[in-house]
This record gives structure tokens, sequence and C-alpha cells, in this order.
């Protein structure tokens, strides 16, 4: 059997195990069971999938905590992180090749992380379960920096060559777009009942006095898509979607209520256009004068070249 005939087989079982779960659940009017089997469906995709990029970004920048019953607000990033990692071992066990990864921590970082865990060591805290005890016990900042060691530490180990890190790049600009888009509209809807569902998903959110939604997380969208549209050697598209990719940045700014941050920006891409827009020749390359080469992980050395 081909490839492709494997792939439609394996979404056909899918479809048909995913139809019976529909059925039983609203036959016994309890949907907990069609929930179980989408989320084991899923994870299950996610792990048999190849790539990190999509789901780290995504675990990255979704706004959004996980709705659990008991735990308060815990990070996607959690959950992003840790089906990675399970990726990488299995992956790293079962196939013969195995890539050199990139180091990605500096001494700096370790003598950060290595303080941050002195001070819990020295005034620890254990999570606690939302309805049992003491509701605030600082545990969430001590599990933050713990994802952000994670983050950093895997980072050249799912990031190894370059069409990873253009894939990485190009995951950025995308999850961007869509969570700046679906917040726009959330926005502009001006509904309450939106707001509330958008709570009680972990987002903090406020109204201006004209009765706009503001999300506080927009402008962090906004100042993604503009960074990445003046990296032209990191992000190559076509100039008419790099103008677009500028414009939804500084709609999604003003939006979020940061106008000050969104004139400063302006000016310096404007200032900086020709040279962003203009790509040389050899495009899609890395040159050793680049603002991209600069940076100790984007160096030529660490990556393959591209076939």
């Amino acid at each position: 059997m081909t490839p492709r005939q494997i792939t439609a087989l394996v979404t056909f079982v899918i479809a048909i195990f995913l139809a019976i779960c529909a059925g039983i659940s609203i036959a016994l009017e309890d949907y907990s069971l069609l929930i179980l089997a989408a989320t084991l469906v899923i994870l299950g995709g996610l792990l048999i999938t190849p790539g990190y990029a999509p789901l780290l970004v995504f675990g990255l920048l979704t706004p959004f905590a996980l709705p659990l019953p008991l735990i308060w607000n815990l990070p996607f990033l959690f959950l992003a992180l840790g089906i990675c990692v399970v990726k990488y071992w299995f992956q790293r066990g079962l196939s013969p090749a195995k890539e050199a990864p990139i180091s990605t921590m500096h001494w700096s970082f370790g003598l950060f992380f290595g303080w941050v865990f002195i001070r819990y060591c020295l005034n620890p805290s254990i999570p606690n379960m939302m309805g049992f005890g003491q509701n605030v016990t600082g545990f969430r900042s001590w599990l933050s920096y713990s994802l952000c060691f994670g983050a950093l530490f895997f980072l050249g180990r799912f990031v190894a060559n370059r069409p990873g890190l253009l894939k990485l790049v190009r995951s950025l600009a995308v999850v961007s777009i869509f969570f700046s888009v679906l917040l726009l509209a959330a926005s502009f809807s001006k509904s309450m009942a939106v707001g509330t569902i958008l709570m009680y998903l972990g987002m903090y959110v406020t109204m201006f006095d004209n009765g706009l939604l503001r999300f506080v997380v927009l402008p962090g969208f906004g100042l993604i898509m503009l960074s990445l549209a003046m990296l032209p050697n990191l992000l190559t598209i076509k100039p008419l979607a790099r103008w677009g990719l500028v414009m939804i940045g500084i709609c999604a700014i003003i939006v979020g209520g940061e106008s000050l941050f969104a004139r400063r920006s302006c000016y310096r891409f404007f200032r900086h256009s020709p040279a962003a827009s203009q790509v040389p020749a050899g495009r899609g390359r890395y040159r050793g004068n680049s603002c991209c080469c600069r940076c100790r992980l984007f160096r030529r050395s660490h990556f393959k070249p591209a076939s």
C-alpha cells in the first residue's frame, strides 16, 4: 500500500470510531465519551505527526488556558511542551539517524534558573486544586519559570536545522494572524457574552468607553507580526502579503490599547521599509552580515544546507 492509501485508511477508521462514539453519546445524552474519544484522537495525531514547530508555537502564543475542572488557569504551554518532549524521545529512540541538537542554553540562563531553583528550595510552595484548602499558593509563578526553562532547553532539540527554523518562523506568523483576526472580530462585536466566555478561558478582558472589548494580548501579536515583516530572509512572502501583515499588526496594537507603541512601530517600519520590502539576491539564504545571522541561534554553521 502507498502512504496515501494508508493515510486514507487511517482517516476512514478514525471517522468511523468518532461516528460510533457520537451515536452512543447522543443516545445516552452524555457527551463525555465523545469528548474523551476526540481528545484521544487529537493527542494521537499530534504524537504521530512529524514536526514540533506548529505545536510549540501554538502552546507559546495561545492566550487561553486549559479549562480543567479542578485546576484553574493551567497554561496551554504545559500540555504542548509535554507532547513535544514525548514526541522527541519517541523519535530519538526509534530513528536510527540521530540529529545533533543545538545548544540554546547560555551560562547566564543557567545562573538565572539556578538562582530561581534555590529561591524555590528556600520557600517551596506546592500546587493546589481550586476548592481544596488555600486558593492562592504562589505555585503558578514557579511553574511559569519551569516552562520557560523547558522551552529554552528543548528549543535547540526541536529546531535543529534551517528548514525547522523557517517552519518555526512561519508558524509564528500564522498563529499570530489567526489569534489577531479572531480577537479583533471579538473586539468589534462589543458582546459581553463573548467577553465572558473568553474570561472563563483565562483571558483578561476589559472594555473601552466606546464599547469595544480590549484584549491585552493583542499588542503582543501585533509586535510579532511587525517584527517578522522586517525579516524578509526568514519570512519569505510576497510584498503585498508583507504589507498586509503590517496592517494587521498595527490594528492589533491599536485595538489592544497601545497607540503610542503603534506610532513608534509604524515610524520604525516605514523608516526601514526599503530594506524590509526589498529581498536581496539569493532569496531565502542566510548572509553573514544580515540581522538574522548575528544571533547565535541563527548562524549558518548551526544549520545543514537546505536540500
